[in-house]
């Protein structure tokens, strides 16, 4: 074959010379043209020759790549992080508003309290908390009744802070007539008589219907029978007049709980249950008692209205109508009460 081939079809040529996909002859021609042609030579060189240009750019590109990503990355972890923060405050602020919003009215329970009446007018009105860890909010309510000469504080209290139960006084004085003060809905004191915490916490879950007896359980928790005593059991008789509640207490009465203390105290808490339970015609109270020998002993106390009546002296249901008709109930002295 003659080295008759231009520089034109040489340079079509070269990509696949240079890939080695020309067939012998083809390869015999070219190779004679590159012996008289530098040009071509130099551009099949090229060809053959990696440019390495390319391969940088890729890497820088492959390089910015990644520091966007990790600039990417970056970014969203401080905007998770952040909503995680505000979240958090969010849920923080919301904790430390309900504490401080979640004032709790100080109970008869909590307290001891000490009340002044004068001229029957004025009230000053001390109360000192049981609870040292208790922490007094500075604010307290007060509203006056006009047609019951009623006065009710309200105060509050929570358990965010320690060591600040110091007494709190309250101070009412508007020249109008005061017939009873109260702290919420149990009475502190009526008509000039000051009226204990038992029978303020009795009188104030007094209720119509003895066959409720979760009604009846807080009765019973006012006067601390439980706390006092010991568990119980209940049997109410509510299918036909007389409607009897039967208290038996699990275990035997021990420490200072006599026999002597036992009937006295049962005795006259069962007298303020028949009061302020309106339709409850009787109680009974069973237990036992270790006598000097160390054996349980069995005792039963088993009063009814008008078994009441006649001890009192006085009609306990009427009685049980007014926070000092209640104490009169609870000053008697009933230390003979066991002779009826």
């Amino acid at each position: 074959m003659k080295n008759d081939l231009t520089c034109g079809v040489v340079r079509d040529l070269l990509p696949s010379y240079a890939d080695g996909l020309t067939g012998n002859e083809t390869n015999a021609a070219v190779a004679r043209h590159m012996e008289t042609c530098e040009g071509c030579r130099a551009a099949l060189e090229s060809m053959r020759t990696p440019t390495p240009v390319a391969v940088k750019n890729d890497e820088k590109e492959i390089a910015f790549l990644k520091k966007v990503k990790k600039k990417h990355l970056i970014s969203a972890l401080c905007c998770v992080l952040a909503a995680v923060l505000l979240v958090s405050g969010a849920f923080g602020a919301l904790y430390l508003r309900r504490v401080k919003s979640s004032k709790l009215p100080v109970g008869r329970a909590d307290v001891e309290a000490e009340v002044q009446v004068t001229n029957g007018s004025r009230v000053d009105l001390t109360l000192t908390l049981k609870d040292e860890a208790a922490f007094w909010y500075p604010d307290s309510d007060v509203k006056y009744d006009e047609a019951t000469g009623r006065l009710t504080f309200t105060f509050y209290k929570t358990y965010a802070r320690k060591g600040n139960a110091a007494p709190t006084t309250a101070n009412w004085d508007s020249g109008q007539k005061i017939g009873s003060v109260y702290l919420d809905d149990v009475p502190l004191w009526e008509n000039g008589v000051v009226i204990s915490e038992r029978v303020g916490r009795a009188f104030a879950a007094a209720h119509p219907y003895m066959g409720d007896i979760t009604q009846n359980l807080t009765s019973a928790a006012a006067l601390d029978i439980g706390r006092t005593f010991g568990s119980f059991t209940n049997e109410m008789t509510t299918s036909a007049q007389p409607y009897v509640w039967e208290l038996t207490f699990e275990k035997p009465f021990g420490g200072d709980v006599s026999p002597e203390t036992a009937l006295i105290e049962l005795t006259k808490d069962g007298v303020l249950l028949l009061a302020t339970i309106g339709n409850l015609d009787g109680i009974v109270f069973r237990y036992t008692v270790k006598n000097a020998d160390g054996q349980p002993e069995a005792h039963e106390i088993s009063l009814s209205v008008e078994k009441a009546d006649a001890m009192t002296g006085q009609s306990v249901k009427e009685a049980g109508r007014t926070p000092s008709g209640l104490q009169a109930l609870r000053d008697v002295q009933i230390s003979v009460w066991h002779s009826y």
